[in-house]
């Protein structure tokens, strides 16, 4: 059974959504930035999660909808994740835009993370959900 945010990512055209099944990326609010609880994060975080990111390939997305999740991702993966819904504006915006041309000014997602919005539909996410 899919979770809601993989059949709301799944009715984007061409995307591909693979989902790093793990019951928790360890943060847990600031559990994860505590003195005495780091080490019991990073290992929760390494066990499916943070390995499967960095795995991921340069120009995959990486989902994540808790912002301490975000962080945990950030913090043991060197990868900035986004949430759900900036996806899914990346996605309705590309469909609003004229395409451009390749190589040409990219257009950026809000924040840090770049993406060409041309390149969206055929870009693979990984969804990081629990169960």
């Amino acid at each position: 059974m899919f979770s809601a945010v993989e059949r709301i990512l799944k009715l984007i055209p061409d995307l591909k959504v693979e989902t790093v099944e793990s019951s928790c990326c360890g943060m847990a609010g600031a559990f994860g930035y505590g003195a005495d609880t780091i080490d019991v994060s990073m290992a929760m975080g390494e066990l499916a999660l943070l390995p499967a990111v960095r795995k991921a390939e340069a120009d995959t997305l990486i989902v994540a909808d808790g912002t301490s999740c975000r962080h945990q991702i950030h913090d043991g993966a060197q990868r900035d994740a986004l949430h759900v819904a900036r996806v899914l504006a990346m996605s309705v915006e590309a469909q609003a835009l004229p395409q451009a041309p390749c190589n040409t000014s990219p257009r950026r997602a809000p924040r840090s993370q770049s993406v060409a919005i041309d390149d969206l539909p055929a870009t693979t996410v990984i969804s990081a959900v629990g169960p």
